[in-house]
C-alpha cells in the first residue's frame, strides 16, 4: 500500500514537471541564420507572460551563458546586446559566433525555450595548392587544393591555362582527350594518364557563399622518359668496368704493378745481449757499488 502511494506520488510529480516545462511558450522568428563575418546577427526570441529570460550558446558538448541577470557574460560582452523582447543582437560577427543558442524563460513554475543555429560564413581568403613542377608521360598525378579559413568548407574547381576543369569530362572539347577525375569537395584533381599536352599552368578556385579566391598559378611540364639513352648509358658504363678491369689484371700479369705494391719489411732478429755485470747501488760503507748477489761467487 505504502509503495503504491509513493508511486503516485511520483506519477504526479512528473506531470507536475511537465506541465511546467511545456507550460512556458518561447518560439523564435528564425531558427537558422546566415550571415557573413563582420556583418549583424539577430537570433530572435519571442515568448507570453513576463518571464526572466536568459541566452545560452553550446560550446562542444557544455551550454555556457552568454546572457544571465541582464548582463552579457563570455565571448559576447561588449558586442552585442539583449532587448526588452529578448531578442539577442550580435553587431559583428565573426567564425566563433557559429554555434547552437537557446533562449530560455523561467516564470515562476513554467520553463520554456527556443533553440536558434547560426552559422557565420567565411569566405576564403588564402588557397594553398599542390602541383609538382614536372610529372612523367603515360602514368599519373594529383594535385591537391585546400582553403583552411573558409566556413562553411567551400567547393574547389581547378583550371588549366585559364580555363576550368568540367564536373563531368568529355563536357569541354578543351578536355576531350584528357583523362583525369575531379572531387570538388575534396579540392583533388587527378591526371589518369599524362600527356605532353598536360605541360600547363594548373589554378584552384574555392567558392563557399560568403566568397570566392583562387590560388597562384604553378606550371607542371610533362616529360618522356628516354629509355634508348638511358640503356645505352647503362652499356657504356659496363664497358668501361670492363675494360678497365682487363688494364688492371694485364699490367699484373706483366709486373708493371709489382714495383707499385708497398714492400712488406722483415724485422731481423738482434742477438739478445750479452749479460753484463750489473752493479747496484751499495751501502756507503762499501763503496760506490758492489756486485749483485747473482754474480757473486
Amino acid at each position: 500500500m505504502a509503495v503504491g502511494r509513493v508511486l503516485e506520488a511520483v506519477v504526479c510529480a512528473l506531470a507536475i514537471l511537465v506541465v511546467a516545462i511545456e507550460g512556458l511558450s518561447i518560439n523564435t522568428n528564425d531558427k537558422n541564420p546566415i550571415v557573413d563575418e563582420g556583418q549583424p546577427a539577430t537570433l530572435s526570441c519571442s515568448y507570453t507572460g513576463n518571464p526572466t529570460i536568459s541566452w545560452k550558446k553550446k560550446v562542444g558538448d557544455n551550454l555556457m551563458f552568454v546572457f544571465l541577470d541582464g548582463n552579457l557574460v563570455g565571448d559576447l560582452e561588449g558586442r552585442a546586446e539583449v532587448h526588452l523582447g529578448g531578442n539577442l543582437d550580435i553587431q559583428k560577427t565573426v567564425r566563433t559566433d557559429s554555434a547552437e543558442y537557446r533562449c530560455e524563460g523561467i516564470e515562476g513554475t513554467q520553463v520554456g525555450e527556443a533553440v536558434v543555429n547560426l552559422v557565420v560564413r567565411v569566405a576564403p581568403v588564402k588557397v594553398e595548392i599542390s602541383v609538382p613542377s614536372s610529372a612523367q608521360i603515360g602514368g599519373s598525378v594529383t594535385f591537391t587544393c585546400s582553403a583552411p579559413q573558409a566556413y562553411p568548407s567551400p567547393t574547389y574547381t581547378w583550371h588549366r591555362n585559364g580555363v576550368p576543369f568540367p564536373t563531368v569530362p568529355g563536357n569541354n572539347p578543351s578536355f576531350k582527350n584528357v583523362s583525369y577525375t575531379m572531387d570538388s569537395a575534396a579540392g583533388t584533381l587527378t591526371l589518369k594518364e599524362i600527356r605532353s599536352t598536360d605541360s600547363a599552368d594548373y589554378m584552384c578556385e574555392a567558392k563557399n557563399g560568403a566568397g570566392s579566391a583562387k590560388s597562384s598559378s604553378v606550371h607542371m611540364e610533362a616529360y618522356k622518359v628516354n629509355s634508348g639513352a638511358i640503356a645505352a648509358a647503362v652499356i657504356i658504363v659496363l664497358l668501361i668496368l670492363v675494360l678497365l678491369a682487363l688494364g688492371l689484371f694485364y699490367a699484373y700479369k706483366k709486373g708493371y704493378l709489382k714495383d707499385k705494391l708497398p714492400k712488406i719489411s722483415k724485422k731481423k732478429k738482434t742477438a739478445a745481449t750479452p749479460a753484463s755485470t750489473l752493479y747496484e747501488q751499495a751501502d756507503d760503507d762499501e763503496g760506490d757499488f758492489r756486485h749483485k748477489p747473482s754474480f757473486n761467487v
